[in-house]
């Protein structure tokens, strides 16, 4: 038996200026952190660009945070872009990028992402391309109601870590929660995701996983540190090949 360990974040946080911080290690990466936070639900399902690979959570580089106002925000970073699981790749090539947040007021907010890191054909072109993220986000999180909508696209790229000329992913994600009391909440998720069609073939590459998925759900904190999760998923693949899923689940967090 072959048992992986994976350190996940080990960093060393550096606060220059009471509104500027600089982090170094193996970081947490803010590419969908702040969309988790309006989602809330991630021990039952990861938000769209985690769930489908179009970046890590966390990786070995340095980060800086800028708080520009009170309301606006910003962070750059230079990773190595392969996960906290494949510390550098052959390459050697680095990703650089960084997010927006801007907070409108009234429970409404702005997000802005974007990556770029160079990538080589995995065949004997050795052809030369750069990988690239962006990701659109508007949230709401005001009188015990969360909802977020999200569009994303990846460039030249089968995963975060899998570089592919002119294979790309896009998709977007729309969700909503409503708390009824402090220990219960009604939330529903729609997600679609969608890849192109390369040149001489006649599906899109990734149409084994492409489609809508919908997600109505209920959370009931039993108490601290504990919650159940009844949910019901629905999967509509975009290849008719492919039967379609409806699933029920009972997910559970708990946190000591």
């Amino acid at each position: 038996m072959i048992i992986l360990h994976f350190l996940k974040t080990a960093q060393i946080d550096w606060n220059l200026k009471d509104n500027f911080k600089l982090s170094f290690g193996m970081i947490g990466n803010k590419q969908f952190k702040y969309q988790e936070s309006i989602w809330g639900y991630r021990y039952m399902y990861k938000t769209f660009q985690d769930e489908n690979k179009f970046g890590s959570s966390a990786d070995l580089g340095v980060n800086g945070e800028i708080e520009i106002s009170e309301n606006l925000k910003m962070n750059l970073f230079i990773l190595n872009g392969e996960g906290y699981k494949n510390i550098q790749d052959d390459d050697g090539y680095m990703k650089i990028g960084g997010n927006l947040i801007y907070e409108i007021g009234n429970g409404l907010s702005l997000k802005l992402y974007y990556d770029s890191e160079p990538g080589t054909a995995r065949d004997d072109t050795n052809d030369e391309f750069n990988v690239s993220n962006v990701g659109y986000f508007i949230g709401y999180d005001k009188n015990k109601t969360r909802a977020g909508l999200e569009y994303n696209e990846m460039l030249n790229a089968k995963t975060y870590k899998d570089p592919f000329s002119d294979h790309n992913l896009s998709g977007f994600s729309g969700y909503i929660s409503q708390n009824f009391s402090e220990n219960s909440s009604l939330f529903f998720r729609y997600d679609s995701l969608e890849s192109n069609v390369i040149s001489g073939n006649s599906e899109p590459w990734n149409s084994d996983k492409d489609g809508k998925l919908m997600i109505l759900g209920y959370e009931y904190v039993v108490t601290k540190g504990f919650k159940l999760n009844l949910n019901y998923r629905n999967y509509n693949y975009t290849d008719n090949s492919i039967n379609n899923k409806s699933m029920v689940f009972i997910n559970a967090e708990i946190k000591i």
